[in-house]
């Protein structure tokens, strides 16, 4: 004779291991994802030489730090004197040592182990502005800022430089001369670096990701 209670009891034994089984994948598929959503954001900083990028891209990781923030950043000046420490720039050198803090940037990407990505150069090449608009679509969030000022701040800026920092006027004016400065990326915030102090423009980025 059957027992009914035995197998109510047992029925009830096994939907709850099912339940449970499911709920157990449930909140595994659901931490997967959150960190496979996990947020990170880019900032990438571009424009002429002695603008204020790397000023401007320290500082700006600074105030991120402070916060609480976890921060990567990358210097294409790092890059280009890592790689190529003898040579003369070229436009096949620049777009070369792009490709590679761009490859090393996606590297660390794949990790998301960090908040913000912080990636400064002069990207004026329009090779370069794809590369950009490529990484950029590996990230939750992403904000583009192009910095300029006039010549005359420019020069003055590179004069008052430490000796190891000083660039060649020469260098400067052939990067200004470049015909693409007028090419913009999709959402990016065009900032005179001449018109406000390095405080004020950091001020001003945090506020435009919302970090402030």
């Amino acid at each position: 004779m059957l027992n009914f209670r035995v197998l109510k009891q047992n029925s009830f034994a096994a939907i709850f291991s099912f339940l449970l089984i499911v709920f157990s994948l449930t909140c595994s598929f659901t931490y997967s994802n959150k960190m496979l959503e996990k947020k990170s954001s880019l900032i990438v900083l571009r424009g002429s030489l002695a603008v204020g990028k790397t000023t401007l891209s320290n500082l700006l990781e600074k105030e991120l730090l402070e916060k609480g923030y976890k921060v990567v950043i990358l210097h294409w000046d790092d890059i280009f004197f890592l790689i190529n420490p003898h040579e003369h720039m070229n436009t096949d050198l620049a777009l070369n040592v792009t490709r590679s803090i761009f490859d090393l940037a996606y590297s660390i990407q794949k990790n998301r182990a960090f908040d913000f990505m912080i990636i400064e150069g002069t990207f004026v090449l329009p090779e370069e502005l794809k590369m950009i608009d490529e990484l950029a679509k590996m990230f939750n969030e992403y904000y583009l800022f192009k910095l300029q000022c006039n010549q005359k701040t420019q020069l003055y800026r590179n004069m008052t430089r430490i000796s190891e920092d000083f660039i060649e006027e020469e260098r400067i004016l052939i990067v200004n001369e470049i015909p693409f400065w007028d090419l913009t990326l999709p959402c990016e915030v065009i900032i005179d670096t001449g018109l406000k102090s390095k405080n004020l423009i950091v001020d001003q980025m945090l506020s435009d990701i919302g970090s402030k």
